[in-house]
Formats: C-alpha cells, sequence, structure tokens
C-alpha cells in the first residue's frame, strides 16, 4: 500500500514537473516575441485610431510592450494562485482510484490554464500586428484562432470538471473548504 502511494507521488510530481517546465519555456518565449516586436508595427497599429491623438498614439507604442509583459506575469499570477492552494491545502484528499486525472493535480490545472492564457494571448498578438504588417501571414486567420483558442478551453473545463468529479461526494465538500471565494 505504502509503495502504491509513493509511486503514485513521484508520478504526480513528474507531470507537475513537466507542465511546470513547459510552461515557463512558453512564458519566456512568449515574453521575448513580445518585447522583440518591432516599434514600426506598434506605431503602425496605433495609427490604425486616427481618432486618437499623436501623443496618445506614441505613448501607446512606447509602453506596449512594458504593458503587456506585466499583464501577462500579473494574470499568470492570478489563474495559478487559488489551484496552488486548492492543492497544497487540499493534498491529503486522495481522489478514487481509476480515474484518468489521478496523477493531475490541480496546480497542474492552474498551471495548464495560464498556459492557455499565454498561448491565447501570443496569439491576439501576432493577430493584431499580422494585420498592420505589408504582408500578412496566412496559416493562422482569426476565425482558426478563435477556434483553436476555444477549444483548448473547452478541453480545459472539461477535464477540470473529470478531475473534480473523480472525488466522492464528501471529498467534494472537504475540497470546498479550500476553495478561494471572491
Amino acid at each position: 500500500m505504502q509503495i502504491e502511494s509513493k509511486e503514485w507521488m513521484e508520478k504526480k510530481k513528474a507531470v507537475t514537473g513537466r507542465i511546470f517546465l513547459c510552461f515557463v519555456a512558453i512564458s519566456i518565449l512568449a515574453l521575448l516575441y513580445f518585447n522583440i516586436t518591432p516599434m514600426s508595427d506598434l506605431s503602425a497599429l496605433a495609427q490604425k485610431f486616427p481618432e486618437i491623438g499623436d501623443t496618445m498614439q506614441k505613448t501607446f507604442a512606447r509602453s506596449y510592450k512594458m504593458a503587456v509583459s506585466l499583464a501577462l506575469f500579473l494574470v499568470d499570477i492570478v489563474l495559478i494562485g487559488p489551484f496552488a492552494y486548492i492543492s497544497y491545502f487540499g493534498d491529503h484528499i486522495k481522489p478514487r482510484k481509476g480515474s484518468p486525472l489521478n496523477s493531475v493535480s490541480f496546480f497542474d490545472f492552474g498551471l495548464l490554464l495560464a498556459l492557455w492564457f499565454t498561448l491565447t494571448l501570443a496569439g491576439l498578438h501576432f493577430q493584431l500586428l499580422n494585420y498592420v504588417r505589408k504582408v500578412h501571414a496566412v496559416f493562422l486567420t482569426p476565425s482558426a484562432f478563435v477556434l483553436f483558442s476555444g477549444a483548448a478551453f473547452l478541453i480545459w473545463i472539461i477535464a477540470l470538471l473529470v478531475k473534480f468529479y473523480s472525488y466522492t461526494s464528501y471529498q467534494r465538500k472537504e475540497l470546498k473548504k479550500y476553495a478561494i471565494r471572491f
């Protein structure tokens, strides 16, 4: 019994480690992508809105990179936080055996949500800049981007529900004690 528990914990740590490394790598690449954006593209994007004054357009072009980087960092923390909290304090509650998502913790779900947000933000950034470039990339149309992003979020919600219902009703009540309420 104790050997099974150790094997299960090792498997859980391996899954968390892989997801975390993937999240960190993609976040760093997204930050690099945001910050290597040419100022000419940002200025061209700001000029698409002539009703905004020149000063505001220049301010947008200069502050966009910093604002997007800061927003990505803060939103990722906000997305991961509640899942890390429930994972840490609810770790003693073990799901029923046989669930396909037993080795995935709630912290992993927080990481996956933050990963989804990071990829979606990078995709939106790409779509905005693709709109103002002279040569448009056609491999990712806006409708395909929305479809893929929405499908990924729907899969995340379904997986989270499967994980939540892998616990008994009593265990779900115990987990609700650790849920952060706003």
